[in-house]
């Protein structure tokens, strides 16, 4: 609901119920924060649903780069065997 409230802020609205899908372009470009005005001949509505959101495309960034697992169910794990 954080995100949510975070959108509906940027959308200049008290809340919102969706992540912007049925918003304007222009309110979706602000919420995906991609400017596609100088595109002719695109589904930007399309584009814009595609995309991922700024705050979910950070986490999932973060998650990529976590210090690996180095532990399975309390045993150290080397490879596809345990010891």
């Amino acid at each position: 609901m954080k995100i949510l409230n975070l959108y509906a802020g940027i959308c200049g609205k008290k809340r919102l119920t969706t992540r912007g899908h049925n918003e304007t372009i222009e309110i979706k470009q602000k919420i995906k924060g991609f400017d596609l005005n100088n595109f002719k001949d695109i589904d930007k509505n399309k584009i814009l649903r595609n995309c991922v959101e700024p705050t979910s495309a950070l986490h999932i960034f973060n998650m990529g780069f976590k210090i690996k697992q180095t532990k399975l169910n309390g045993d150290e794990y080397n490879g596809n065997k345990r010891d």
